[in-house]
């Protein structure tokens, strides 16, 4: 079901941007979960809507047991939505995608830690030596953003 702006929230957790060195998504969490000793594994995708279309953004969870975080991985641009035809195009399908946030479109992924906010888990601070990440930041998020978010 799509996620619409009206939704209530809980607007306790922490977001992290992370810009990747263009790796695919499934070699990204491979290599995420060999280099970090974590489990994150593809749950249902989440859905958002945009004006008519919904998009489908990648994501998965890991449980940090040391830190008590549900931890959420979500690919900021939405699988492709295809069959879209437009009058007077060169070609007859189109395919469209769409940035989860588009003020922060810069990053691949976004870190979602729900849980106990207070205690980070303990593979975050590893993240920045990892070769295939270039960049990790810490985001702060507008109400109408953290909407968007909820899992």
């Amino acid at each position: 079901m799509p996620y619409l702006l009206d939704d209530e929230f809980d607007d306790e957790f922490t977001l992290y941007g992370i810009k990747t060195n263009n790796i695919k998504e499934y070699k990204f969490i491979y290599l995420l979960n060999k280099s970090l000793l974590t489990q994150f594994k593809r749950i249902e995708d989440l859905d958002v809507k945009f004006k008519e279309n919904t998009y489908c953004f990648s994501n998965y969870y890991h449980f940090d047991e040391i830190s008590g975080n549900d931890c959420y991985l979500l690919q900021n641009l939405s699988q492709p939505l295809k069959n879209l035809s437009q009058q007077n195009s060169l070609f007859s399908e189109v395919t469209e995608r769409h940035s989860l946030l588009k003020k922060h479109a810069f990053y691949d992924f976004f870190l979602k830690l729900n849980g106990n906010i207070t205690q980070k888990p303990s593979f975050t601070l590893s993240l920045q030596k990892l070769n295939f990440i270039q960049h990790i930041k810490f985001i702060e998020l507008t109400d109408k953003e953290k909407r968007l978010l909820i899992i």
